[in-house]
C-alpha cells in the first residue's frame, strides 16, 4: 500500500512539474514570420530591356506577376491566379510572352502557361491531367519555341518535347531510354547531353548512341551548365578527386577536362554566362557571404562597381538578352534585416541605377532571454545577447 502511494505522489510531482515547464515555454514564433511571402520577389528584365516583371502577393497572400516600365511608376498586375499562385516564371525571347508554372493543390504536376503581356491572354500550353511538365530550354535563336520535359508517355520517365508558343503545337524530340532525369540541348534544340545518377552522357554526332562524358561521384555536388557557342565545349560542376565542387570545361572532341574555377574550402554554386557567346564570365562561391570570382576581364569593372554600391553581397538575378545584354539587373543584399534588397542595373557606361528598393520582410531577431523569446531589432540588441540567436 505504501508503494502505491509513493507511485501516486511521484506521478503528481511529474505532472505538476511538466505543467510548470510547459507554462514557462516561450510563445511560438508566428508562422507568417517563418513561411510568409516576401513583399516582392524574382524580378526579371524583358529581352528588350524596357520592362521589369516581379512577383507580389495579393490581398489573399497569393503570388501574382506584376509589370512595370523601366523608368516609370506604372506597376500593374498581370495575373489573378488562385490556390498556390505563381511560384516560377520567366520571359520568353519573343519579348511578348511570359511563361509560368501552376500545379493543382500542391500535387507538383506542373502545367506551363503562357501570358501575352499585350492582350493579357493566358493559355495552358500543357493541359494534361496528372502530368508533370518541366522547362528544359529557351534560346534567343528560336524565340517562338521552347523545350519541355513531360511524363506524358510514361509516368515514371520524362521525355523531351518541343513546343511552339504561338500555335501550341507539341512534338517529342527525345524519348527517354530510362533513368535519364535532365537534358541539355544545343542551339538548334537537339538534345545532346543527358544525365542520370551516375554519368553525364553525350550523344554521338550520328544521333544513335550515347557515350560517357563525365562520371558523378555519389553524394557529391554536381550539375550541368551548358555548351559554349561553338558547341565544342561543355561546362558542368563536378567534384571528382576534390573536397569541394568546382566549375569544369570538357572538350567534346578530345575529352580533355579543365578546371575553370575552384576554391579550397567552398563549393562553386552559380555562374554568370554571356547570353551570346555563352562564355562563363564569373563564378560564385558562398563563403561567409556570396563572393564572385571574375573569369572574363570584360565584366571585371562591372562587378567591381556593383561591389561598391552598398556593403554586403550581391547576386546576379537576370541578365537580359540581346540587344540589351549590358542592361543587367542584380540584387544587392546588405544586412539581412536592416536594409533589405536593392534592385540595381549596370549599363554600357557602367552607370548604376536603382530600380526598386525592397524593405526587409522580417526585421527582427529572436533570442532566448531567460525563459522567454526576446524580439529585438538589429543591431540594437545584438551586442547584449548572451543566448543563442535565431536570425529571421
Amino acid at each position: 500500500m505504501k508503494r502505491i502511494w509513493l507511485l501516486v505522489a511521484a506521478t503528481i510531482v511529474l505532472v505538476v512539474g511538466a505543467g510548470t515547464s510547459i507554462a514557462e515555454l516561450p510563445p511560438l514564433i508566428p508562422r507568417e514570420i517563418l513561411f510568409g511571402n516576401p513583399e516582392r520577389r524574382n524580378p526579371q528584365i524583358s529581352p528588350d530591356g524596357k520592362l521589369l516583371s516581379y512577383l507580389v502577393p495579393d490581398k489573399n497572400n497569393v503570388l501574382q506577376i506584376w509589370l512595370r516600365t523601366l523608368g516609370r511608376q506604372d506597376d500593374k498586375p498581370l495575373t489573378a491566379e488562385k490556390g498556390h499562385g505563381v511560384q516560377h516564371y520567366t520571359w520568353t525571347y519573343d519579348g511578348e510572352h511570359l511563361i509560368f508554372a501552376l500545379d493543382r493543390d500542391g500535387d507538383e504536376n506542373w502545367n506551363i502557361h503562357s501570358l501575352n503581356i499585350k492582350s493579357g491572354v493566358v493559355r495552358n500550353l500543357t493541359p494534361y491531367k496528372g502530368v508533370q511538365t518541366l522547362l528544359v530550354a529557351l534560346d534567343p535563336n528560336l524565340p517562338n519555341d521552347m523545350l519541355i520535359a513531360m511524363n506524358l508517355r510514361n509516368r515514371r520517365f520524362h521525355d523531351v518535347y518541343r513546343l511552339n508558343l504561338r500555335t501550341g503545337d507539341t512534338w517529342m524530340v527525345h524519348r527517354n531510354p530510362g533513368r535519364q532525369f535532365w537534358w541539355i540541348a544545343d542551339s538548334r534544340f537537339n538534345v545532346r547531353v543527358a544525365t542520370n545518377l551516375t554519368f553525364v552522357l553525350l550523344k554521338n554526332p550520328d544521333g544513335n548512341r550515347w557515350r560517357q562524358l563525365h562520371r558523378w561521384q555519389t553524394g557529391d555536388p554536381g550539375g550541368l551548365v551548358g555548351f559554349s557557342t561553338g558547341e565544342n565545349t561543355f561546362y558542368l560542376f563536378g567534384s571528382h578527386d576534390s573536397d569541394t565542387g568546382y566549375l569544369l570545361s570538357v572538350d567534346l572532341q578530345t575529352g580533355e577536362k579543365t578546371v575553370l574555377a575552384q576554391d579550397a574550402e567552398y563549393d562553386a554554386g552559380d555562374v554568370f554566362i554571356h547570353p551570346i557567346t555563352r562564355n562563363i564570365q564569373a563564378v560564385a562561391f558562398y563563403k561567409d557571404k556570396l563572393e564572385w570570382q571574375v573569369l572574363d576581364s570584360e565584366v571585371a569593372d562591372d562587378f567591381a562597381a556593383l561591389a561598391r554600391v552598398r556593403k554586403g553581397e550581391f547576386s546576379v538575378i537576370h541578365p537580359s538578352a540581346p540587344p540589351s545584354y549590358r542592361h543587367v539587373i542584380l540584387a544587392v543584399a546588405t544586412s539581412p534585416t536592416r536594409d533589405g534588397l536593392s534592385l540595381t542595373t549596370v549599363t554600357t557606361d557602367r552607370s548604376i541605377t536603382t530600380l526598386m528598393n525592397v524593405p526587409p520582410r522580417r526585421p527582427h531577431y529572436f533570442s532566448a532571454s531567460g525563459q522567454n523569446w526576446k524580439v529585438c531589432r538589429w543591431p540594437r540588441c545584438n551586442r547584449s545577447l548572451t543566448r543563442p540567436v535565431m536570425a529571421l
